[in-house]
């Protein structure tokens, strides 16, 4: 049939336009509504006739898999709209699970919501096999889209379908997910549901002999007691457990995240190089099964354990790897989960404009995606920043902010909440920060309950020692920086100490024990350099000059200058003159500027 006639008289009417001459000639209708118009012309077998013959063409036209995979939304669409739902069935699946493999997760969810509408049909007849295939990669591009709520309605329509089927086997998926969901750390976090899904799976799972929901129970359940702070061998009871089930049935990807998540409780036992041995045969599994989210999270725990161990320069070579990572997940809570340490050590090391961009960014897509950690503990450690800098008013806003969300996390609640604490000391404000102190959990129990937090535990345990330095009750301020720093080597925490040795010269400068404030302070001055913590050595140099002016020494004068010149470095890294500014007007640097450095 000759068609150019007809197409030019449409064309001429100004209805089509010509859209390619090259390879072949193509036709596009001028307006949406012009289309429907046309379309809505046609009757209802005319369209399905058209549709069907559109989609075998377009189908017979692929001359390879890779062919058929990129044609199979188009497919899907046109088989859909001629009523063959078998296929268009098989090629939305087939639409799904390349989204899903490319880590295009809101796609995927769509066409797995679309696959599961026909599968779930009564007429469609789809076994459980294809049911569960479908429903766990739509819950699990949920969760990666951090779109938790509505993977928990996905799970519910699992279980219900399965109950119509009266599969067990699929009931007990249903389960798992909803479980998962609610004992990890995300806006939907629900512990007691969590521990009451996993006993209804447990008990589904003794009944069908299936080792290997037993060994994915027990990760959830080793998961579930961590995220409540729950005892650390208990933890590790699980994972073990988990690990050897899994192992032995060769469950590759739960043995990895087995082991990464094993990392909690290892922490929390001080055995730091034990996770990071377990991090790193997870990310080789995870690696070879080319599962970036894992990767990607992985990257950051193995960040935090070189920031706890005092290893600044590896933490921010593995930041910024986990955050190339990210970008390939195309994740925006990974985004925002993969930046935490780059605030931690910058702060440290001066660079307060990479600190604050990196943070704030970091921030931003913790808003998109409900990310936890950061909106309570990033917003913290933002706060901190802009504290050093001078600007408390913006400091306590973040720390305002971080406390809405802490409400529902209470375990990491003191992360934010001891910043709040550490600025009203800087305003003057001793009532305030005493009342913010005594809200807050103590940081010996939260040392035993999250030592893999050692960012929260490690800052209140700092905070309570100021406090104490700011009542001028220098003895207690003394016992509780020798506490603190013996609870420190004990959880082999080594980037807190320098801090922790400053405040302990302090005390002891105030008391008057001058050799005693030289050796705390000289043991700081090794542990800041080692670090590259800009923030901490000046102060520390500061007060060895005074002790060393105090006793006629020249070295005063050159320690002095050491310490301004770190002061110029900190102001030079302000990301605006008016925050530069609000540095240089502290009072202690403004004490070191009239000491004649």
């Amino acid at each position: 049939m000759n068609l150019l006639p007809q197409l030019t008289q449409l064309e001429n009417a100004g209805l089509v336009r010509v859209g390619a001459l090259e390879p072949e000639l193509l036709y596009l209708f001028r307006h949406g509504l012009i289309q429907d118009a046309a379309y809505s012309t046609l009757l209802r077998g005319q369209r399905r006739s058209w549709h069907s013959a559109t989609a075998e063409v377009l189908q017979r036209a692929c001359r390879s898999e890779a062919e058929v995979i990129s044609a199979a939304p188009i497919l899907a669409t046109h088989f859909s709209l001629a009523g063959d739902q078998p296929r268009a069935l098989h090629f939305l699946t087939i639409a799904g699970d390349s989204a899903f493999a490319h880590y295009a997760n809101a796609e995927a969810a769509a066409f797995y919501a679309q696959a599961l509408e026909i599968a779930t049909a009564p007429e469609a007849g789809c076994d459980a096999q294809q049911l569960r295939h479908l429903f766990e990669r739509h819950g699990r591009a949920l969760e990666l889209a951090t779109r938790f709520e509505l993977g928990l309605d996905n799970y519910r329509a699992m279980e219900a379908a399965a109950q119509k089927l009266g599969d067990k086997s699929l009931e007990l998926a249903a389960l798992m997910g909803r479980a998962t969901i609610h004992a990890t750390a995300n806006m939907a976090q629900d512990l007691p549901q969590a521990a009451s899904l996993l006993e209804r799976a447990s008990a589904l799972a003794h009944d069908l002999g299936d080792a290997q929901a037993e060994a994915r129970i027990n990760w959830t359940l080793m998961l579930n007691n961590s995220m409540a702070g729950g005892d650390a061998a208990q933890s590790l009871g699980y994972g073990q457990r988990a690990l050897e089930l899994a192992r032995s049935r060769n469950q590759r990807e739960l043995v990895a995240l087995v082991l990464m998540d094993m990392w909690f409780a290892l922490c929390s036992s001080a055995r730091w190089d034990d996770a990071e041995a377990a991090l790193q045969e997870s990310y080789a599994i995870s690696h070879d099964l080319n599962n970036l989210g894992v990767v990607a999270e992985i990257l950051c725990r193995r960040a935090i354990n070189n920031l706890v161990a005092g290893r600044y320069d590896e933490c921010l070579a593995i930041t910024a790897e986990a955050v190339r990572v990210s970008e390939r997940l195309n994740s925006d809570d990974a985004r925002a989960l993969t930046r935490m340490p780059f605030c931690i050590v910058y702060t440290d090391r001066g660079d307060l404009d990479r600190a604050i961009a990196e943070s704030e960014a970091a921030i931003r897509f913790g808003e998109i995606s409900g990310n936890v950690t950061i909106l309570i503990g990033t917003r913290g450690d933002l706060a901190r920043a802009y504290g050093l800098l001078g600007d408390l008013e913006h400091g306590l806003a973040l720390t305002r902010h971080a406390a809405q969300d802490a409400n529902r996390f209470p375990l990491i609640s003191g992360w934010a909440a001891s910043v709040e604490v550490l600025l009203r000391l800087r305003e003057g404000d001793l009532s305030a920060a005493t009342a913010a102190l005594a809200g807050l959990p103590d940081y010996r129990h939260l040392m035993r309950r999250a030592g893999f937090v050692p960012m929260m535990w490690s800052s209140l345990g700092l905070v309570e020692v100021e406090l104490a330095l700011a009542r001028n009750d220098w003895v207690k301020a003394l016992a509780l920086a020798r506490e603190l720093l013996a609870n420190l080597d004990q959880m082999g925490v080594i980037y807190a100490q320098p801090e922790a040795r400053l405040l302990q010269g302090r005390a002891h400068l105030a008391l008057g024990q001058l050799d005693e404030a030289v050796e705390a302070l000289q043991m700081a001055r090794v542990g800041a350099e080692r670090l590259g913590a800009r923030r901490l050595l000046w102060p520390i140099l500061a007060e060895l000059a005074e002790i060393a002016s105090a006793r006629g020494q020249a070295e005063a004068r050159s320690l002095r200058q050491a310490a301004w010149q770190l002061v110029d470095y900190i102001a030079s890294r302000a990301p605006t003159p008016a925050l530069r500014q609000s540095f240089l007007s502290r009072a202690d640097v403004q004490g070191l500027l009239q000491a004649g450095a």
